[in-house]
């Protein structure tokens, strides 16, 4: 699966409008409050490093499964497309490679339980705590994916993808939405972005600054 371009780019940390409602701030990964609360789709919460360690769950949950999943400590937790899982791992995959992360995904009140699987709210719209969404946002998914699971692959057209690159040919074109800045994009392009759960810092940021990082 192809690593976004985008990571080709200096690091912009900026607020931003993310995937589904959620305001994504510098954070890789979103953790969701319960999962009651969060069948909707604005569920994901994206919180700062600072105040996410404020908060008393922190202690009891969060913070042992952002470790297990290997985002432990601050470098970490706002860093993205810097870990094998976020660059094309499937589910079944990351569970084989990482014995913890099941329970890392369990702390967080992700609730998927394989490559395919999705929970939908009682509308039948949207779902929680899906890995291929917040995590790795489909990189582990081949072209026939999409046009299986979806039965379109509109987004990744908007975004400049052909079936060849997407399935990790690795050519670039700068000139492709996919080589651009978030703030160059145009509204139909963010939208699609959106689609497959990037937030304006996980577009700019993919894979920027990557390094060992300690797990305060």
């Amino acid at each position: 699966m192809l690593i976004h371009p985008a990571s080709a780019f200096p690091a912009l940390f900026l607020l931003l409008d993310g995937p589904h409602g959620a305001r994504g701030q510098n954070v890789a990964v979103p953790y969701f409050r319960s999962k009651q609360v969060d069948q909707r789709e604005d569920g994901a919460v994206y919180k700062n490093y600072a105040r996410i360690k404020q908060d008393e769950r922190w202690e009891t949950k969060w913070k042992e499964g952002y470790r297990w999943l290997g985002f432990g400590g601050k470098k970490a937790y706002m860093s993205v497309g810097c870990t094998d899982m976020e660059n094309g791992l499937t589910f079944e995959e990351a569970a084989s490679e990482n014995k913890k992360f099941r329970k890392g995904l369990k702390k967080l009140n992700y609730i998927q339980d394989d490559d395919y699987d999705y929970e939908y709210n009682a509308d039948g719209e949207g779902w929680i705590g899906d890995y291929n969404c917040y995590i790795t946002h489909y990189n582990s998914w081949s072209w026939a994916d999409f046009e299986e699971e979806w039965e379109t692959t509109r987004h990744l057209e908007t975004l400049g993808y052909t079936a060849d690159v997407w399935n990790g040919d690795n050519s670039t074109d700068p000139d492709k939405p996919y080589s651009q800045y978030w703030n160059d994009l145009t509204q139909r392009e963010k939208r699609a972005a959106y689609a497959i759960c990037y937030t304006k810092h996980i577009w700019d940021n993919w894979g920027e600054g990557c390094s060992s990082s300690s797990s305060d």
